[in-house]
């Protein structure tokens, strides 16, 4: 296909994502895809548009498309950095997510830094982006992340928690000795995040500090939880070791 057919193929997309049709988005979400590389350069400029809207459409297919050219982009799509306010068309928290978990499906090391700010700032400001954030650091597998999804698992908000853990869970093996060490956190909430997680990863070496943590929360709150979650995690562990 011819440059300008491939500019007219995105254009017809594009405005596909200004309709704000949620079928007929995802359809045209995937021809994008489907065009691949040669799509990127026209989809970059894309993600300046004012309708966040198109925003959002465009950083879905980029992140199907995984071109490492597309990262600063993307990276100034998650900031927001591109518009000025007064430009702004429609809610962007929707770009902003897409923008995010983009950038972990690409998986460009770059992203690490942008990635982990804005998370700082949006678990003050904006917990939903913040839960995909986290997903976009457990997809893009920088190890540098650990101990902020161990922070993560501290949040006050519990979808927070659970994303974390599900990004934690995605680091395999590495993640196990700080999940461990949060089974004796005076916290019962953060001791469940880590219980599951350490379940999940079928985690052998925790058995002894899981069986312990059964013994020893009577004074509890959430006692009888973390006995049940315990003994759930055990069970998949011994299932994981039979496989």
């Amino acid at each position: 296909m011819s440059n300008d057919h491939v500019e007219e193929a995105v254009k017809r997309r594009l405005s596909v994502f200004r309709q704000n049709d949620v079928a007929t988005t995802i359809q045209a979400v995937e021809e994008l895809a489907v065009l691949g590389k040669a799509a990127v350069s026209i989809l970059i400029e894309a993600l300046s548009d004012q309708n966040a809207k198109v925003r959002e459409g465009v950083a879905k297919a980029l992140g199907k498309i995984r071109d490492p050219r597309a990262a600063p982009a993307l990276e100034r799509a998650l900031r927001n950095e591109q518009l000025a306010p007064e430009n702004e068309e429609g809610d962007d928290t929707d770009a902003r997510v897409e923008a995010a978990l983009a950038l972990g499906a690409i998986g460009a090391s770059s992203a690490f830094e942008p990635l982990t700010a804005m998370l700082a700032e949006a678990l003050e400001t904006d917990w939903t982006l913040s839960w995909y954030i986290i997903d976009a650091l457990g997809m893009l597998g920088d190890t540098r992340a650990i101990p902020l999804l161990v922070d993560a698992l501290e949040h006050s908000d519990f979808d927070v928690q659970k994303s974390a853990m599900y990004a934690l869970v995605s680091f395999g093996q590495v993640a196990v000795e700080p999940l461990i060490k949060l089974l004796r956190d005076r916290r019962d909430e953060v001791v469940l995040q880590a219980v599951q997680a350490l379940g999940k990863l079928g985690a052998a070496q925790a058995v002894p500090e899981l069986t312990w943590l059964q013994s020893h929360c009577e004074d509890r709150f959430l006692k009888d939880f973390i006995k049940s979650y315990v003994a759930e995690s055990i069970r998949k562990i011994d299932e994981h070791r039979t496989e």
